[in-house]
């Protein structure tokens, strides 16, 4: 697995450049994409053997971006990072948010986070 963190606090893009989110919000605009770009999630999925049980698995099993999981859960794309990296602890509102969004049990995301935060604090 494939894992860059470059800790960049600035959010600037760089001269000349894009931000990703304008990227990717153009390309989830055209329906064959957004199609593909599910599909490639879900894949990504299906193949994290070493975080089966985080929330992560579960937004990319459901082919979600975490700017869509946010839109679909009310809140902002930044806050689902925080979640999956295990720094946010969401409340009980957050998680059934959340697993409506997923379109599953909140007891199941509530497991995930669960479980993802003791893999992140030990």
């Amino acid at each position: 697995m494939l894992y860059f963190d470059a800790r960049i606090s600035d959010s600037k893009p760089l001269t000349g450049g894009k931000p990703l989110g304008a990227i990717m919000r153009r390309l989830e605009a055209k329906p064959d994409m957004a199609a593909r770009l599910d599909a490639a999630r879900r894949n990504l999925g299906r193949m994290l053997e070493r975080e089966p049980n985080s929330l992560r698995a579960l937004r990319l099993g459901a082919g979600m971006s975490q700017t869509k999981l946010a839109e679909k859960a009310g809140t902002t794309q930044p806050y689902i990072a925080r979640i999956e990296s295990g720094r946010a602890d969401p409340g009980t509102d957050m998680l059934e948010r959340l697993a409506e969004a997923l379109g599953i049990s909140a007891l199941t995301v509530f497991g995930a986070v669960r479980a993802q935060r003791e893999r992140q604090h030990g």
